[in-house]
């Protein structure tokens, strides 16, 4: 992740999503895509990882951001009886979750 304007972060999220349903794996990358990501202008590069803005205002508030997002992804995935291997890190820094 690297620092943008008025405090937003940009924050690349690996996930892989598995199942051995391919119809429930679509559904839950479109739901984690609409109900997790949006919120943050997710925008997926080739690789299948995202870039997020994710605006805060401490490095206390972008942890509590990050593990609740990564909590929410596994949820989202979970109800369709798959899982998520997420992480995110801050490009530039050290700082990853």
């Amino acid at each position: 992740m690297t620092t943008g304007p008025r405090g937003s972060t940009l924050a690349t999220a690996a996930g892989r999503y598995l199942n051995s349903l391919r119809i429930g794996k679509k559904r839950a990358l479109e739901n984690i895509e609409r109900y997790c990501l949006e919120e943050y202008e997710a925008e997926r590069l080739p690789s299948g990882e995202y870039v997020l803005k994710v605006p805060y205002s401490s490095d206390d508030d972008l942890d509590q951001r990050i593990h609740e997002l990564l909590g929410d992804i596994s949820s989202e995935a979970d109800d369709r009886h798959c899982f998520s291997e997420s992480d995110a890190r801050m490009e530039g820094t050290d700082r990853h979750w």
